[in-house]
């Protein structure tokens, strides 16, 4: 299963924020910290992005991003 655009474009701004952390390896707590919201939020925002990507955990969501983002560069470089 592949990420496709439009699912990267029903994100919203604040989801995106919260991948683009996530994907550095940083902590719900610390994603908080940075973003001045609760962790409890951070993971609602989780939650909602593996909802609208279509899997079910955390480490399935970073899997298929780094294949996201492997095939952007093949694409555009």
């Amino acid at each position: 299963m592949y990420i496709c655009h439009e699912q990267i474009d029903s994100l919203s701004k604040r989801e995106k924020q919260v991948l683009e952390l996530l994907m550095h390896g940083l902590t719900a707590k610390m994603i908080a910290q940075r973003l001045f919201i609760s962790p409890r939020t951070v993971e609602q925002h989780v939650g909602n992005i593996k909802t609208k990507i279509g899997v079910s955990s955390k480490s399935h969501l970073i899997d298929r991003m780094l294949q996201y983002t492997h095939e952007e560069q093949g694409i555009m470089g």
